[in-house]
């Protein structure tokens, strides 16, 4: 073994990601600020197969808190049912956790046995000027009361959901005008900011009686103040609701002139209600600015899930006001990764899929959450490795990374499940050859958790370069992934070495994989969204086979060579190939063609049952090739923007599944837009046509009302 690198193991209680950003890669973790001291941590606890959420309560260690009985983890007291038992049926819960938290996980069996595996996000205290605790919340988990509530005979109420960043929720769009000179109300039910401040000095909660330990909670009848406060002065609404305060560290995306989350919410929910404050109430949460910054997705977990439970709960009190059993319940959740292990069976579409199943079982009416197919499809991010027959024969990915790359870089090689009658024997071995560095030790599928770092001085005590790890996470049926993470290739004020730019090589030996059997890869996605500070530079696979352009048109191709292994296929968003979410690609109005950015299927390509073979549809992202995006509103009442991508043919889509839930229609989401599509379909000539499911879904969507802010 060369003396630069060294063997390890992943930190116990800890997946790859989280093992990384707080060891080797802690110094570049995307948070703002200086270290944090005794932090709290957004976390997912996975729940192993035997147990419940309850039996965490059981464990006699960290000391459990008198009034919440929890100590050094907290769970918002919204997982809970409304006698207050936990539910049963969830394995994936987020939850704040210490420190201490993680060492007693790391050192005591019988809580690894009840939580095999935890991922970790972002710090609570995100921001300096934030709350140092979560708050404390109110047992009953339950805010102001609504308001009794009237619609007229014949309405259907159907609550919009919206999770995002830079919703400018006191936008008019959101608003019912007044009548006879009274002033405008709000749709907005309940706005969540979830990196709000929550806490005063004394540690009491800012929103008053409310279910959310962390962030800021807003009601309609708070927004309804604000706004009668100052009906005009929008840049003052948005200081009060920290949504402009520039006192505090961090984007604030609501005070730019364009927002995703405020176009967004527009063409899902904007234009006032016919009905008044019936029909479409909304609900909406606000992630986290170092949250949305992170574009990995390696931090977002816990702070969606809570979001999406969080949405439903509120759901269940708006149902109350009408004295109604339950609600519809639409969410439009318009953000996507790449890497994964793209067969539904990451933590948060597993918790999208049961939430979505047990919701619309308990409450008898239907809930979706709808989301993007991505925007991946030409960002050379994935690739395919089928071996020959030959043992022995390797295969090697060249991963260019890019120079001034401020974050750190992963890529995510997923082997096909483990056969169980083939033992455990190794299957596949990696190396990893750094440039001007020394070639790793093959590294084995054999040992979960093993790992080895990369130090080019020799010494095994400094911050690692890249570490190399084997893990096999819970819930994958043994499905196991080898996860490579690198360091920044450029950084402000670094005090280690950081990764050298260019070719990085992934020697793959097969050493007992069947000639059938597939390994895909995913660079994870590291760009910066749309307004953000850019840190991140997207490395990529190079492959001397791979045509980017027609070599007669010069376009950019759309389609894979056989003889590559970097494709296009399979970039599809990495938290939407779950069997219960609606998933949407986007398509040029004018063209009637996909965009060519938008991800397509199949995934996986060795699971020929599974029931997701790309995106359901699509709907318009573009105008026309030289018209791009589509027209919604800026962050400013009567201002209205151009925004592109599948983020905005994903509210479209989710708005007629409103439209259909106002109408009665209880059948699964996906089947209401694939019959839609379907139809769509027929009415074109024979020849424009799309019969690619793993690329255009069932269909094109064309038919449907942006309420005139698509035209200039």
């Amino acid at each position: 073994m060369s003396k630069q690198w060294v063997s390890s193991t992943l930190a116990a209680g800890k997946d790859a990601y989280g093992d990384w950003n707080f060891g080797d890669g802690k110094q570049f973790y995307p948070v703002p600020g200086a270290p944090l001291v005794d932090p709290w941590f957004h976390a997912i606890l996975t729940i192993a197969d035997d147990k419940n959420l309850s039996d965490l309560f059981n464990l006699p260690v960290p000391p459990k808190d008198a009034d919440q009985d929890q100590g050094e983890f907290r769970i918002q007291p919204f997982w809970r049912f409304g006698d207050s038992t936990w539910r049963t049926g969830v394995k994936d819960i987020p939850a704040l956790v210490t420190q201490k938290f993680l060492s007693v996980l790391g050192e005591n069996a019988d809580w690894r046995a009840v939580i095999p595996s935890v991922q970790l996000g972002v710090p609570l205290d995100a921001f300096p000027e934030g709350t140092k605790q979560p708050c404390v919340s109110s047992p009953d988990h339950v805010s102001e009361p609504l308001e009794p509530r009237e619609c007229p005979e014949g309405s259907k109420v159907v609550v919009m959901g919206v999770i995002d960043d830079g919703i400018a929720f006191g936008h008019e769009r959101f608003q019912i005008p007044g009548k006879n000179g009274a002033a405008a109300q709000t749709r907005v039910e309940y706005a969540w900011v979830q990196d709000g401040i929550c806490c005063d000095q004394d540690g009491a909660c800012a929103s008053g009686k409310s279910p959310v330990t962390y962030g800021r909670e807003f009601t309609k009848k708070m927004i309804d103040d604000l706004l009668v406060r100052s009906p005009t002065d929008e840049d003052w609404f948005y200081k009060e609701v920290g949504l402009g305060d520039f006192s505090r560290r961090g984007l604030k995306s609501a005070m730019f002139r364009q927002a995703h989350g405020t176009h967004v919410m527009d063409l899902f929910a904007g234009a006032p209600s016919e009905d008044g404050v019936c029909n479409r109430p909304i609900v909406c949460v606000q992630l986290p600015t170092s949250t949305t910054a992170d574009t990995s997705g390696v931090s977002f977990n816990p702070n969606v899930l809570d979001a999406v439970a969080y949405i439903l709960d509120r759901a269940e009190l708006i149902a109350e006001a009408y004295e109604l059993k339950a609600v519809p319940v639409v969410i439009n959740f318009s953000y996507g990764i790449f890497a994964g292990p793209h067969d539904g069976a990451s933590a948060l579409e597993r918790e999208f899929d049961r939430l979505i199943r047990e919701r619309t079982r308990d409450t008898g009416q239907p809930t979706d959450i709808v989301i993007p197919a991505g925007n991946g499809h030409q960002a050379r991010d994935h690739a395919r490795i089928r071996f020959s027959g030959k043992k022995l024969n390797p295969q090697t990915l060249r991963w260019r990374v890019l120079p001034n790359d401020r974050t750190s870089s992963f890529i995510e090689i997923w082997l096909p499940k483990r056969d169980v009658k083939a033992g455990k024997k190794a299957r596949v071995k990696l190396a990893v050859v750094p440039p001007f560095g020394a070639s790793s030790p093959n590294l084995k599928d054999k040992k979960p958790r093993k790992s080895m770092r990369w130090t080019p001085t020799g010494k095994a005590a400094q911050p690692a370069l890249c570490k190399v790890s084997y893990d096999e996470p819970p819930m994958l049926d043994g499905r196991g992934r080898f996860v490579v993470a690198i360091t920044p290739t450029g950084f402000e004020h670094a005090s280690q070495m950081l990764s050298p730019a260019g070719e990085w090589q992934l020697q793959l030996t097969n050493l007992n994989l069947d000639e059938d059997e597939i390994i895909e890869a995913w660079i994870q996605r590291d760009d910066a969204p749309r307004g953000f500070w850019q840190r991140g530079r997207q490395s990529y696979f190079a492959d001397c086979f791979y045509e980017r352009f027609d070599p007669v048109s010069g376009r950019i191709k759309e389609n894979d060579t056989i003889e590559s292994l970097v494709k296009r296929a399979g970039m599809l968003n990495a938290i939407a190939t779950g069997s219960e979410t609606v998933v949407i690609g986007g398509f040029l109005e004018k063209e009637l063609v996909a965009t060519e950015y938008t991800a397509s299927g199949p995934v996986p390509a060795d699971n020929a049952g599974w029931p997701r073979k790309g995106p359901d549809a699509l709907a318009v992202a573009d105008e026309s090739r030289v018209h791009r995006g589509v027209m919604a509103a800026g962050t400013r009442s009567g201002s209205r923007v151009l925004i592109n991508g599948t983020s905005v043919a994903v509210p479209q889509i989710a708005k007629l599944l409103a439209d259909a839930r106002a109408n009665r229609d209880i059948r699964p989401g996906r089947v209401i837009v694939s019959e839609i599509a379907e139809k769509e379909e027929l009415r074109l000539p024979v020849e424009d046509r799309r019969t690619s499911p793993g690329r255009y879904g069932h269909g094109r969507i064309r038919s449907l009302s942006r309420d005139g802010m698509n035209r200039i």
